[in-house]
């Protein structure tokens, strides 16, 4: 079964919306160097009924490791831009916005074009074991944007 970009981003901000997930996205971004996209993926693909390996998720980071550093650099700009003028700000996060989604559907092309693996496993916790979370971060982070 083919994955669509589309589905992805409609279901990323749906999920985003529920209570908890931004929070626990932005910490792990900004605390452990997580990629939200990529773990938003990893959601998906479990409602999907899909499993993911190591080596796999490891493939889906180095396919969008430009799109991440370019992302990096934007949100920067961004937020050095909070206080100052609003309509500039607002502008740099719907380019943001678009960043992100052009970063998912680049990781949808990556799935849909990547080899199968020998065995494929819970993508959460190929998700935890790839980014070397502990049963804290898993437990007080991870969860709430899984449920």
């Amino acid at each position: 079964m083919t994955l669509r970009a589309d589905d992805f981003w409609q279901f990323s901000c749906q999920h985003y919306m529920k209570e908890g997930v931004a929070k626990s996205c932005l910490t792990l971004q900004d605390n452990f160097g997580c990629n939200v996209n990529l773990l938003l993926l990893c959601v998906f693909l479990e409602q999907a009924n899909k499993g993911l390996s190591i080596e796999q998720c490891a493939y889906l980071h180095r396919a969008i490791e430009h799109d991440d550093n370019t992302l990096k650099a934007h949100r920067e700009i961004r937020k050095a831009a909070k206080h100052g003028n609003q309509s500039n700000y607002n502008s740099l996060k719907q380019q943001e916005l678009a960043l992100e989604r052009a970063q998912q559907e680049n990781l949808i092309a990556a799935f849909n074009g990547m080899p199968k693996a020998q065995k494929s496993y819970d993508p959460i916790d190929t998700f935890l074991a790839y980014y070397d979370l502990d049963e804290n971060s898993k437990n007080t982070l991870v969860l709430p944007v899984k449920a």
